[in-house]
């Protein structure tokens, strides 16, 4: 069986397909309490990696925004 490594906040914002994502789904990743996510999303929107919207939104969700272009990840290049 494989391990799996739980998601920091910030890889889950940023890996994120969407545009913006959900608190609950911060939370359902990374298994932190609403509490939790929301600090550490409010961290990450002080640093400027993310822009947080900690009001409820029109969908109902408290939401997060990745703030840098998504880049492909460097890989290991064989010689």
């Amino acid at each position: 069986m494989e391990e799996y490594e739980t998601p920091s906040v910030e890889e889950v914002v940023r890996d994120s397909l969407d545009d913006s994502v959900g608190i609950s789904y911060v939370m359902e990743r990374t298994g932190l309490s609403e509490s939790e996510a929301d600090n550490r999303l409010r961290s990450l929107h002080r640093e400027g990696v993310i822009t947080y919207f900690p009001e409820l939104q029109p969908s109902g969700a408290k939401v997060a925004k990745w703030n840098h272009p998504h880049e492909e990840p460097e890989r290991d290049q064989e010689d």
